[in-house]
């Protein structure tokens, strides 16, 4: 947040603050399905797509001979993330539950502004041409898996009045 209210001073250049930025605004949507299927197993399918929009993108302007040097911040970039994640659950016994989760994820960013500015216009050119305006990240797909152990509160030995293996 120092961006918002900090003025910094190098030579040649200047770092102004923006206290006028808009804070960044997220909408996310989750859709979700469950099923319980031959009585024990559980099945969860669910759908999510995250939407940031305004995240600060430094810019920074030059003059025509690169003797002024000014920065700021402007709510330029996003980003956004959507994947889906199948989850599965199932006792096994008395004493276990398995559950397995897998999730594939894409994310993608992007700016809809310039990080550099140039009051020169051969500058500005070769700048504008070469920024890229999205980025987009492989696919990030995960798994786990997991084996819990549950005990009843009365289970094994019981002393001082205290079952030890119990409740676990």
């Amino acid at each position: 947040t120092a961006f918002l209210y900090d003025t910094q001073l190098n030579q040649g250049s200047v770092s102004v603050p923006s206290a006028d930025l808009d804070m960044e605004r997220t909408v996310s949507y989750e859709f979700g399905y469950e099923q319980l299927a031959f009585s024990e197993i559980v099945l969860n399918v669910t759908a999510y797509y995250k939407d940031v929009r305004a995240i600060p993108l430094s810019t920074t302007y030059y003059s025509y001979y690169h003797d002024v040097i000014i920065s700021k911040y402007n709510p330029d970039k996003y980003r956004d993330i959507r994947g889906v994640e199948l989850r599965l659950e199932r006792p096994i016994g008395r004493f276990f539950t398995f559950s397995g989760m897998y999730d594939y994820m894409l994310q993608s960013s992007g700016q809809s502004g310039l990080a550099q500015v140039f009051e020169n216009r051969l500058e500005a050119k070769d700048a504008e041409t070469r920024s890229p305006n999205i980025t987009v990240v492989d696919p990030l797909p995960r798994a786990n898996f997991n084996l819990n152990l549950h005990t009843p509160q009365d289970f094994g030995p019981e002393i001082l009045g205290q079952n030890l293996l119990g409740g676990w």
